[in-house]
């Protein structure tokens, strides 16, 4: 698990993982740790 900034943050980083150069895959997803969620 990393932290980023936003989502565009955290596929770069992902995009860094050396197994998507392969047949591996790496999941980016939101982890909420409570209070509110701004709607865009």
């Amino acid at each position: 698990m990393i932290e980023a900034a936003d989502e565009a943050a955290a596929l770069a980083i992902a995009g860094t993982n050396p197994v998507i150069r392969g047949s591996g895959g790496v999941e980016v997803r939101l982890v909420h740790s409570g209070g509110t969620i701004p709607q865009p």
